[in-house]
């Protein structure tokens, strides 16, 4: 009897010890993904700036910020970090048309169809071939990253997506994904109401993660 006392007490105590150590490294690895996370909001930060800025930001001048931040040095993970714009039906056209004349002669915002309101990727670096495969693409035609971008745009801060399949991926070990995003508005200020938002929102400093 004493042995099997002793036995069950020495059980629980290990069971204990494990839940106890499970715990401390589960909180340490949540930590160091926020932490992660919030380097990666900084970056888009910067990018925020810049687009906000009020400065005309081409196509060169966005890859050399980027280029500056050596992603995959200091933020590893990190798939690109981009810029779409908002458009209005009647903008779709001219736009396409804007961005094939800037030597993309076939540029076209995908996916196709009529649509209230699109979005577009203009910018993602690095430009290499699985970012140039999102190139154009509208996020806010996809239900998970809509309601991520339309909570950026109400809070006027960052927001993750949910778990989507980049467009990045191919057939070859495709991998799931989240988006980070944040606001830009027209004049470069938060307007600080969700309505003015609304109405004010330009596009969206944005990074596709690799999960």
């Amino acid at each position: 009897m004493v042995t099997a006392g002793v036995s069950i007490m020495a059980r629980s105590l290990v069971q204990t010890i494990e839940t106890q150590r499970f715990e401390q490294q589960s909180a340490a690895i949540e930590a160091a993904i926020l932490d992660r996370m919030a380097d990666y909001q900084q970056v888009l930060r910067g990018a925020q700036g810049l687009l906000a800025a009020g400065l005309e930001v081409d196509r060169a001048a966005f890859r050399r910020y980027v280029e500056a931040l050596q992603l995959a040095e200091h933020y590893p993970g990190i798939q690109g970090v981009g810029y779409a714009v908002m458009l209005e039906p009647e903008e779709l056209a001219p736009f396409q048309a804007a961005i094939r004349a800037q030597g993309f002669p076939e540029f076209r915002v995908h996916p196709p169809g009529e649509r209230p309101v699109y979005s577009a990727i203009v910018f993602l670096e690095p430009f290499d071939w699985r970012n140039r495969r999102a190139f154009g693409y509208d996020m806010f035609s996809q239900q998970v990253r809509r309601e991520a971008m339309q909570r950026a745009i109400d809070t006027g801060a960052a927001a993750l997506s949910g778990r989507v399949v980049l467009v990045q991926e191919t057939e070859h070990d495709p991998q799931a994904g989240f988006l980070m995003y944040l606001p830009v508005f027209h004049g470069g200020r938060d307007p600080g109401d969700s309505a003015s938002r609304r109405e004010r929102i330009a596009g969206f400093a944005y990074s596709p993660f690799r999960a």
